[in-house]
Parts: structure tokens; C-alpha cells; sequence
């Protein structure tokens, strides 16, 4: 029996590169500059060209993402202006100090390390004032059965695949041993046969049925039910 186990969160991997449209609001400006409108012909023809300027001028301003790497479950609620503006001086300045360990160079990066740090503490808190209210509101009860489903969403392979014990009743934690328990599980599903006792048999009937007469299905009726009725 061949068992497929769930691909793991962990080695998830983005798809093909794909344009950050998301920067759009910041580099509109640029892209727009960057767009050439084609000559009028037909009206395929200069949609299709339409297209492509649009689309090289995006890719060109706004860069595209790296195909086939590691996905990374970010917080997006997280990713505020001042918080991305600081953790990107953070590493900026962390790759400072790598190329030149002086000691400025590591004050400064313990430094902006500590004000990202601040940053994220009050974007958390104040993300999480908000759910609060949220479920003070009139649809609060609506919103907790969101949160909960996403939450068992995120868990639904855990719990369904790897939480699974052995014959000790130990938690399996190597991915190839809870494969191979699943395995002998469904290989003892419905394999073996099992004492059972006889089916009864009743005597044959020879002949014709007897037909129920009208007279019998009166005085059954008037005891209230009728023997021979399904």
C-alpha cells in the first residue's frame, strides 16, 4: 500500500515569478512615466501591445519575486509603513556590520535593532486592540468562529496526520515512522476474517401465498393496526 503523507508548511515553495504589484502604490508614479502607448490599429492589436508596455514598465520599476524559494507565513497586518521602513534599516545596517565589525558600526545596529523591536511591539498591540474591539462589537460572535476556523485550518495537518502514537502509545516525531504507522493501519483494515455466527433460516413456503382477506384486514384494523401493513 503506497501512503502520500501532506507536504509540510515548512517546505513549501512560491510559484513562478510574478510582478510586486504591491509596491504599486509607492512607484506609481514611476511606472506610469515608464508606459508607451502604442499606435491605434486594430483593436486586439492595441490591447495586446497595451499589455506588454504595461507589463515591461512594472517589471522593470517594480521588480518581480525569485521563483522556487522557501514561502515565509508572514503577518501581513504586521507589515505597517514604519515597521517595514525599520526592519529594512535594521538589516541594511546589520549587513553593515558584517562587512566591517567596528564598533560604531555594531552600536548602530543595536540600536535599530532595539527601535524595530519597538516598532512591532506597538503595531502587535495596537492589531490586537483592534481584534478586541472586534469581539466586543455585534459581530463578535461571527468573527470568533472566523478566528477559530483559520485556526484549525493552520493546525488540520497536525492533528490529522503527524499526531499519531505507536504501538507504545508514544508520540511519533520521524516523518518516515508515522508514514509507516499509517501504513499498517489501513493494511489491517478489512483483511481478516472474523467469527461470526449463522444466519438464521426460516422454513420455505410451498405453494401460493395465502391473499389477506378483506374480513381479516377489518378486525385487525379495529385492534388499532394492521398486522399485515408496511
Amino acid at each position: 500500500m503506497k501512503i502520500t503523507p501532506p507536504n509540510q508548511k515548512r517546505s513549501e515553495r512560491c510559484g513562478s515569478a510574478r510582478i510586486r504589484w504591491w509596491r504599486l502604490r509607492e512607484e506609481e508614479a514611476a511606472v506610469t512615466a515608464l508606459i508607451q502607448l502604442p499606435p491605434s490599429t486594430s483593436v486586439d492589436d492595441t490591447w495586446q501591445r497595451t499589455t506588454d508596455s504595461i507589463l515591461a514598465a512594472a517589471r522593470s520599476e517594480l521588480s518581480t519575486t525569485k521563483p522556487e524559494r522557501r514561502k515565509i507565513d508572514r503577518n501581513t497586518w504586521l507589515l505597517t509603513e514604519e515597521v517595514r521602513t525599520k526592519v529594512r534599516g535594521k538589516k541594511r545596517l546589520h549587513h553593515l556590520f558584517l562587512d566591517n565589525k567596528t564598533e560604531d558600526n555594531w552600536r548602530s545596529y543595536r540600536e535599530a535593532k532595539r527601535t524595530a523591536k519597538k516598532a512591532v511591539a506597538a503595531t502587535k498591540a495596537a492589531h490586537h486592540d483592534e481584534v478586541c474591539k472586534k469581539l466586543d462589537s455585534k459581530d463578535g460572535e461571527r468573527f470568533i468562529y472566523r478566528l477559530a476556523k483559520s485556526r484549525h485550518n493552520r493546525a488540520d495537518d497536525i492533528e490529522k496526520f503527524h499526531g499519531v502514537n505507536d504501538e507504545q502509545g508514544l508520540l511519533l516525531m520521524d516523518r518516515k515512522m508515522v508514514v509507516q504507522r499509517w501504513r499498517d493501519c489501513f493494511e489491517k483494515v478489512s483483511t481478516k476474517e472474523f467469527a461470526h455466527p449463522p444466519v438464521p433460516e426460516v422454513p420455505p413456503t410451498f405453494g401460493l401465498v395465502q391473499l389477506i382477506t378483506i374480513e381479516e384486514t377489518l378486525s385487525a384494523l379495529k385492534a388499532g393496526k394492521a398486522k399485515w401493513s408496511r
